[in-house]
């Protein structure tokens, strides 16, 4: 993971937890199409330190405000 943004991304996932006022979050791929199973093994690790930080975390996740 290299970026961090802010910008809001209607129709994935995510979405219902931003209308709530949770943190939501969608990792997105630079490059589309076949994902690889070294693919899938790197975005679980990356999104499993994601959590484990957010977690261990002193201060609250930004959220987005309400539409």
């Amino acid at each position: 993971m290299t970026v961090v943004s802010n910008q809001r991304v209607d129709s994935t996932d995510h979405v219902s937890f931003d209308e709530l006022g949770l943190p939501g979050f969608q990792f997105r791929q630079r490059e589309y199409g076949t994902i690889q199973a070294e693919d899938l093994m790197k975005n679980a690790v990356t999104m499993a330190s994601y959590a484990w930080h957010a977690a261990i975390a002193d201060a609250r996740m930004p959220r987005k405000s309400r539409r």
